[in-house]
């Protein structure tokens, strides 16, 4: 069977395209001919636009952006088939769909109005092509527990498409399952079909190996004090990516490529992150880690990371702010890996079990 996917590939982001390689390699070692619907929408490449050097941040800005465009052209030509055709706009898509038997959308936040230009995009609700090809969404995430209910009228005209449906996180598949009167699974974000052994190969050393790993998004004041704390009490230095002190000292590992960025944090001796990826990769690599609460307003988005924590009984390690007893408990706490990982493949298999029958 020929499928096509549609996700947020295009973006220079570790776990939009760590997440793309996910669900095409499960696809692919399930037998089926995988290809990336090479959907390139405005909102999404805007951000990565050159600007005028007017000003010394958007010098920095543009250095960072075309190392970054480069690293991440390269991961995408590496590892994953991509449609001849670039599209631009659902409209283009709705012109000239690609050719497959079954279309699916997902995983990451494709339902996120504020990551799709404030706007249900109708391309991740699989609008395009006959109706005779399967239509599935994979693990799709809202980023947060529900959408804005401004959309949910729109959304349940626009989700009824679908053949069938399963989300990231746990509130939001037991609430649409509830509103649709249908199945829809939870399942795990498809990093997590691949095993750690891939990304093992696939990644590159780097950097001090002696330091913990810190990578956060929308850094904080709480996240920046546990990351000291973590350091100074296992005696070692911290390596965070786009830091100046790093910049000073290599260039290319300031700016990490996929590759390189699964490299820190595989050969880490802790991690502490903020990022749902970087959890998802602590767990993968068997890493002792700190997920921590994203600060102010965004920490709604807390959700995908307790829902995958929670799955996995791994809920202790998540810590809503700085506190320097719980820090220390979580320090000389081993995790049990193996359970975890019993877990993760019970949960696996039910992925693939819904893949499977989805496609049949």
């Amino acid at each position: 069977m020929k499928i096509g996917i549609i996700t947020f590939h295009c973006a220079n982001n570790y776990g939009a395209v760590l997440q793309t390689y996910g669900t095409y390699r499960a696809l692919s070692s399930l037998g089926h001919e995988v290809e990336v619907i090479d959907y390139r929408p405005r909102y999404l490449t805007e951000q990565y636009r050159l600007r005028l050097p007017t000003k010394i941040s958007y010098i920095y800005h543009d250095i960072v952006g075309l190392l970054k465009q480069k690293q991440f052209d390269r991961f995408r030509s590496a590892n994953l088939v991509l449609t001849p055709r670039v599209y631009h706009t659902w409209e283009e898509l709705r012109k000239d769909p690609p050719k497959c038997d079954a279309y699916i959308a997902g995983s990451d936040q494709i339902w996120n109005p504020d990551l799709t230009g404030n706007h249900l995009d109708d391309a991740y609700f699989l609008d395009f092509g006959g109706s005779n090809i399967k239509r599935i969404a994979y693990a799709a995430s809202f980023g947060s527990a529900w959408l804005d209910p401004a959309f949910d009228q729109e959304f349940f005209e626009k989700i009824r498409r679908l053949d069938a449906i399963s989300m990231r996180e746990e509130t939001t598949q037991r609430k649409l399952q509830s509103e649709l009167k249908m199945n829809v699974h939870w399942l795990p974000d498809p990093t997590l079909l691949v095993a750690k052994e891939a990304y093992e190969k696939m990644s590159i050393k780097a950097g001090n190996h002696k330091n913990i790993f810190a990578y956060n998004l929308l850094s904080g004041e709480s996240i920046q004090k546990i990351e000291l704390f973590v350091a100074k009490y296992l005696g070692t230095g911290i390596t965070i990516p786009y830091s100046f002190s790093l910049l000073k000292r290599n260039f290319s590992s300031c700016f990490p490529g996929p590759e390189k960025w699964l490299g820190y944090i595989c050969h880490a001796p802790f991690v502490v992150t903020n990022s749902f990826h970087g959890t998802v990769f602590s767990i993968l690599f068997n890493k002792p880690f700190i997920s921590v609460s994203l600060p102010g307003g965004m920490s709604r988005r807390n959700e995908r990371v307790m829902s995958l924590l929670t799955r996995l009984n791994l809920q202790d390690r998540f810590l809503p702010e700085y506190n320097e007893l719980k820090i220390k408990e979580l320090l000389k706490r081993d995790i049990d890996w193996s359970a975890a990982k019993t877990r993760l493949d019970g949960w696996n298999a039910e992925a693939v079990q819904f893949l499977t029958r989805a496609l049949t």
